[in-house]
């Protein structure tokens, strides 16, 4: 009886495969004149990258779709108490407590303060990076915070192929280490899916990556599910009119946004004892950088 059982878990899982992969050669014929994605992966990213010891790790879950020369990718977006964080902003016009809170949870107050988007082209490595401020962030808080697009320029990674494999989920996964911007990376990447795109940055492989990992630890991005064909369609958000910024020049003005919002709740709390408060909270708070230039 237990070898009938294996044989037929066995059995189950060549025919996801083989069905996977019929699914992968029709939408890729079929993309060709549809543009269409071909493949959807779901991912969890986590980060080990904070001072703060109470929350050491940081989660993030992302949606990717992808064809042979394209991602669009969208973060899930992260739960924020927004009407406590922004009430004291609308105080400052004389409004009380109570009332700020009202008005930005009408607005639907608890959600994310943005929305991230990921654009990638694998033939011209043109990474786009579209981060849309939440309508009570542009409304009720600081015009400074403004909807925009970090336009990148990926290298090429030069990965070492290994012979280790293994299963992840019904995928046949084979391991690569590559180097990218100061972290080395060990990747594990589905040959049967032949494009060579993966979660963030990551790209360049002989079929998809579907996890990896970095080599101290910090960064990982693990594997949730794959859908070949594409059950639904992403939503690709018109930013055509947003500013653009390459990556230096977006960390300069993140740099002049942190300093305006400082001396703004400077101003709010009357003083600095609040201010050096909330400095000691940014220190437990401070993320150092995925990418090591």
């Amino acid at each position: 009886i237990f070898t009938c059982v294996l044989k037929t878990k066995h059995i189950l899982n060549s025919m996801k495969k083989i069905l996977l992969l019929i699914g992968l050669i029709l939408n890729i014929n079929y993309s060709f004149s549809q543009k269409k994605f071909i493949g959807h992966l779901a991912y969890r990213m986590e980060t080990r990258l904070t001072n703060n010891s109470e929350y050491p790790v940081t989660k993030y879950s992302y949606n990717m779709w992808f064809s042979e020369q394209e991602v669009w990718r969208a973060e899930t977006p992260i739960k924020t108490n927004l009407p406590t964080l922004l009430a004291p902003l609308l105080m400052k016009d004389g409004m009380d407590s109570a009332r700020a809170k009202k008005i930005i949870a009408e607005q639907g107050g608890y959600g994310s303060p943005y929305y991230l988007y990921d654009h990638f082209y694998l033939g011209t490595k043109q990474y786009e990076t579209i981060k849309v401020w939440a309508k009570a962030m542009t409304e009720q808080f600081i015009a400074a915070q403004e909807s925009s697009v970090i336009v990148d320029t990926l290298p090429a990674i030069e990965w070492q192929l290994t012979a280790e494999s293994k299963m992840i989920d019904t995928l046949s996964c084979q391991k690569a280490i590559g180097k990218f911007r100061g972290r080395t990376y060990t990747a594990w990447y589905a040959k049967e899916i032949p494009v060579a795109v993966g979660p963030w940055k990551l790209h360049g492989l002989p079929g998809l990556i579907v996890e990896a990992e970095d080599s101290l630890g910090e960064v990982k991005f693990i594997f949730e599910s794959l859908h070949i064909p594409v059950g639904t369609e992403p939503t690709i958000i018109d930013y055509s009119t947003l500013p653009r910024y390459t990556p230096a020049k977006f960390m300069a003005k993140q740099k002049e946004d942190r300093e305006a919002t400082i001396a703004l709740f400077k101003s709010l709390q009357g003083g600095t004892e609040g201010l050096k408060e909330s400095e000691e909270t940014a220190k437990k708070n401070i993320t150092r950088p995925i990418e090591i230039y």
